[in-house]
């Protein structure tokens, strides 16, 4: 098995083109286009241009929530500028992150890379502070009546931030912007403190949406396509969406935007900021004609005939350089080269317990006893119960075909270049969903 193409080199061509752009209307020195050679820029004078070069050109700034799903892309795209560019790359976040930029550093020693810490609550934390989990709060059955209950706990959720953490952060990004003075800022779309802050400071940004080009555009497709052609969020409907389930579909989409209309807690942050006079951000409209997008999708993967205008870079997956399975765990890339592995990895914020657990073990169970040159690495956050242990205590002990980790130390990209895995099992999250495809 060949090993996935680098990271998406549009991604890195994006951000020249946009610092570029950025300098030249800041009338100040900015990046030469060729970005084989970064140290070279340009000064305009008049009609003339002069080509001067500059020690330190500009850095790169990144803006994300340290939750991994989130933080993924920015650090994917950092590597590929730090491998392709020399550019200095700056992040900013929470104090979860730190550990995985320490990592980042590991692969790029030659180049610094600063952390500039966010003294607050993560998203994780504020929803936590809330009684709310970003997981187990959208777990439903299938059906209209479970899908708006599941509505009605999104406003919060789309707002994690009580105001005064929120304004907490907002003014602590505009201090880093200030201190770092940026070529570019990458920000993502969830992190809505910073968002407002590049909107209203003026400052030149780029946004990462790690999801699906469709939930960033439905709205934008002719033909009415998102109210007949595309699921309703948590609809659960199969696809194609049959005819008769068209007008429920229409139904779940206005209950959406009705519940997110009249939040009572969307509506005190609107007014919190109008008051403050920052630019807000509309959890409702998730596309503007005036910012760009970054996101690791491709129509291709979604529906090849998908509307994407020209503001969106659909780059396809962004993934970190790794180092192999064997510098980071020489017994886990032992065991990996016996057989064909299934790989089970739902993610850093699913939990298995209890009976999903069992239902996953009865599953892995028949799988190895079916099938006598596979195994089966599982990831699973939970402890091991005696029920668990019952039903796959042959394979975990006599044959080693089960080996349960709580964690793995390789970054789940570098099990799957490892050649050795033949079926990835994930919980849909889009991280995991590209890292499989790319």
């Amino acid at each position: 098995m060949s090993p996935p193409p680098a990271p998406g080199y549009k991604s890195r061509e994006l951000l020249w083109r946009k610092a570029h752009d950025w300098e030249m209307k800041s009338n100040i020195h900015h990046f030469d286009s060729k970005p084989q050679d970064p140290t070279q820029l340009q000064t305009q004078t008049g009609s003339t241009m002069a080509t001067k070069s500059r020690t330190k050109p500009k850095p790169i700034l990144f803006l994300t929530n340290s939750e991994i799903g989130q933080a993924q892309v920015h650090i994917a795209i950092a590597d590929e500028i730090l491998s392709h560019s020399g550019l200095e790359v700056h992040f900013a976040s929470f104090p979860d992150l730190n550990p995985r930029i320490r990592r980042l550093q590991e692969l790029h020693p030659s180049i610094p890379i600063s952390f500039h810490l966010i003294n607050a609550p993560s998203m994780t934390e504020a929803l936590n502070q809330k009684n709310l989990d970003s997981w187990q709060d959208l777990t439903h059955r299938r059906g209209v009546v479970h899908a708006v209950k599941v509505y009605k706990n999104l406003p919060g959720m789309k707002e994690a931030w009580e105001w005064d953490d929120y304004l907490v952060i907002h003014e602590r990004c505009a201090e880093i912007v200030k201190e770092v003075e940026p070529a570019m800022v990458v920000v993502d779309w969830a992190f809505h403190p910073a968002l407002d802050m590049c909107r209203t400071q003026k400052v030149s940004f780029v946004l990462t949406v790690p999801i699906d080009l469709i939930h960033l555009l439905a709205m934008l497709q002719p033909s009415l396509r998102a109210l007949w052609k595309y699921l309703a969020f948590c609809s659960g409907f199969p696809f194609p969406l049959p005819w008769h389930l068209v007008m429920v579909n229409i139904y779940l989409l206005i209950r959406l935007n009705i519940i997110f209309l009249f939040s009572s807690k969307l509506r005190v942050m609107a007014r919190c900021k109008k008051a403050a006079g920052l630019a807000e951000t509309s959890v409702m409209a998730l596309w503007r004609a005036d910012e760009e997008y970054l996101c690791p999708s491709l129509p291709e993967l979604e529906s090849p005939s998908m509307l994407v205008p020209g503001n969106v870079t659909a780059c396809g997956p962004i993934m970190v350089s790794t180092r192999p399975v064997g510098e980071r765990d020489f017994e886990l890339a032992r065991w990996l080269q016996r057989h064909r592995t299934i790989l089970v990895n739902l993610g850093s914020h699913i939990v298995s317990e209890g009976s999903d657990a069992l239902e996953l073990a009865k599953a892995i169970t028949v799988i190895v006893n079916r099938h006598h040159d596979v195994q089966v690495l599982w990831k699973l956050k939970s402890a091991v119960t005696g029920e668990l242990k019952g039903l796959l205590g042959p394979e975990l002990k006599k044959t080693g075909r089960v080996k349960i980790e709580s964690w793995l130390e390789p970054d789940p990209v570098s099990l799957l270049r490892s050649g050795h895995v033949a079926c990835s099992v994930h919980h849909g999250g889009a991280n995991s969903f590209y890292e499989a495809t790319a």
